[in-house]
């Protein structure tokens, strides 16, 4: 995802939560300053919106 800070990630993550119904949503790990050419590129980059928009973008959302 893209946020303006944890904080609004969080809020990101609650939101799309109640979006599509997700039972776990633990954070087990952050990182930050993801560098989007060391992501899996046969599965997660044909399979993700933009990064360069504030959202979730893997998976998608039913938003490109």
């Amino acid at each position: 995802m893209t946020a303006f800070s944890k904080d609004d990630a969080e809020q990101l993550l609650a939101e799309a939560a109640q979006t599509i119904l997700w039972l776990n949503t633990e954070v087990t790990e952050v990182v930050e300053d993801v560098d989007v050419r060391d992501l899996d590129q046969d599965h997660v980059i044909p399979n993700m919106a933009p990064p360069s928009f504030r959202g979730i973008w893997y998976p998608r959302l039913g938003r490109p």
